[in-house]
Order: structure tokens, then sequence, then C-alpha cells
């Protein structure tokens, strides 16, 4: 499995050719003038996590096109990846994928994010601190980006992950019980939450869960 920052300079060079905006178009309460100049005179690489939160919170709202948020989307996906109190939170990151609709790119751009997702939840899994919490985090940004998640559903099947699942569970039970996922983001999008419900409903992980309690 690729390390995380493998997958993002993958990122930065699969994105390579994408020009540096002229201009952004954006409502000035925002996204200011200011910020804007900034996003424009720097190197990308060299935009940190402060100027770049508006944008990100507002593209495709009431900010940003396809093109310009193509072009700072590498940068995006470093910070999220670093900065896990990074505000948008990974839920608004991703979520902006699925406005950009990025099942459409090209097959080389797909399988960069593809792997950089791939990479981002191995990562994850591995976290030996509140490892549950910052995977409901990233799993529902991935649904609402529109990936499909159940080859990491069944990853999480895997005995050496079966305290990370319970887990994972502890973090949606009280929600469940009302056929819902507690991560509030899936509010407006309980569509694409089918899956993860429907998979912790499923007979499989009941008798986990289960066993684990009556133990």
């Amino acid at each position: 499995m690729q390390d995380v920052q493998d997958t993002i300079e993958n990122l930065y060079t699969v994105f390579a050719a994408k020009k540096p905006p002229q201009g952004i178009d954006a409502c000035y309460c925002c996204l200011s003038e200011e910020e804007i100049k900034m996003l424009l005179a720097k190197p990308l690489r060299n935009l940190n996590a402060e100027v770049l939160s508006s944008y990100t919170m507002s593209v495709f709202l009431t900010v940003g096109s396809e093109e310009d948020y193509r072009y700072f989307l590498p940068r995006i996906l470093e910070i999220v990846f670093q900065k896990v109190d990074w505000w948008p939170s990974k839920e608004v990151v991703f979520e902006r994928l699925g406005r950009a609709n990025w099942l459409s790119w090209s097959a080389i751009e797909k399988k960069a994010l593809c792997e950089y997702f791939d990479a981002f939840f191995e990562y994850t899994i591995g976290l030996e601190k509140n490892a549950a919490r910052h995977l409901d985090d990233l799993l529902c940004g991935l649904g609402l980006a529109g990936v499909n998640l159940q080859a990491y559903l069944t990853r999480l099947e895997h005995p050496d992950l079966h305290s990370l699942l319970l887990g994972y569970f502890e973090e949606n039970a009280s929600s469940l019980e009302k056929g819902t996922l507690s991560n509030s983001f899936w509010s407006n999008n309980r569509d694409k939450a089918t899956t993860i419900i429907e998979w912790f409903q499923s007979d499989k992980i009941q008798a986990l869960i289960w066993s684990h309690y009556n133990h």
C-alpha cells in the first residue's frame, strides 16, 4: 500500500497541467479580495491551510469553478491529510469533490484520487489514538464524494481490525437504532449512508459485534 504522501505527490504530478487561475469568481462575504490575492500570488505548494480554508469551504457554493478547483486540489488534499483539526473538515473537503463530479474526470485523474483515498484509509485504520472517530469522519467524507465504500467496509471485517470495527459501531450505535448514522454530515445525504447502515445491520457484522459483547 502506498504511503499517503506518495499519493499526494502523484496528485501534484497528475494535475500539474492545470494552469494557475487568473482570477476567482467569488462572493466577497465568503472569500475576500485579500484572500483571492493571496491565493493567486503564491506557488501552489506554498499556500497554507489558512489561505485555502475559506476557498475550500465555499467552493461550488458561492466561490470558484471546476477549473480553479482542479488547480488547487492537490494542495487541498495534502492539507486535509496533514492537519486533522483543519476547517473545513474531511467531510466538507470530500463532499466538494462530489460536487466537482470527479467520477467523470479522466482515468488517470480518477486513479490518482482512488490511490489517495486507499492510502488515507489505511493510514487512518493504523492510528493508535481516536482511530474510530477519524475513520467515521473519513468514511462519511468519502461517501459524500460518491466513493464506493464497500471495499473499505470489507477491510474492517479482518480479524486484526475487529476492535476498530467495534469502535466504529460504538460511534454510531445510538443512531443505528433509528436507522441512521451519527455523523451530522449525513443528515442531508441519507441515501449515501445506506451502504454503511446495511453493512452494520447485516447478519455477519451483527454476529461479530454481539459476539464481543456476549463474552
